[in-house]
């Protein structure tokens, strides 16, 4: 009997979750690298008087861009007890070792899903706002 399969952990769900996870995923990274920045730019005054007496800015990491590509899997799912219109749905999954292993599932019929994150400068009204102290 095949072993119980952890759905999470093949990661199995809508598209539109899994493109929300990676974007979710890349800000959660750019903000402990500004979280990290800013506390060595805080840290400066007391450790190091006289770097902060010359202006010295500690450096400050920006991912001006991320590139994503994944091969995935597409299964249709039809649900039960649900209007016509949300009977069927796709749920992807990411093609990997362990999908592969619980469905002994083949390259050939996977599609690729490529994402690019770019940065962009913050709307005018935020910038235009009275900095934060």
């Amino acid at each position: 009997m095949p072993e119980e399969v952890n759905f999470e952990e093949i990661l199995i769900a809508p598209l539109e979750a899994i493109v929300r996870k990676i974007a979710v995923s890349v800000a959660e990274a750019q903000r402990r690298l500004d979280e990290a920045a800013l506390e060595t730019q805080k840290s400066l005054k007391d450790k190091y008087p006289e770097l902060a007496k010359v202006g010295y800015i500690p450096t400050w990491y920006h991912m001006p861009e991320i590139n994503v590509e994944l091969k995935m899997v597409m299964h249709y799912e039809e649900r039960k007890e649900v209007t016509e219109k949300e009977k069927y749905r796709a749920l992807w999954a990411p093609f990997n070792a362990k999908y592969k292993t619980h469905f002994t599932f083949e390259a050939e019929g996977t599609s690729n899903l490529k994402l690019k994150v770019v940065s962009t400068p913050p709307p005018i009204a935020i910038t235009a706002a009275k900095p934060i102290e």
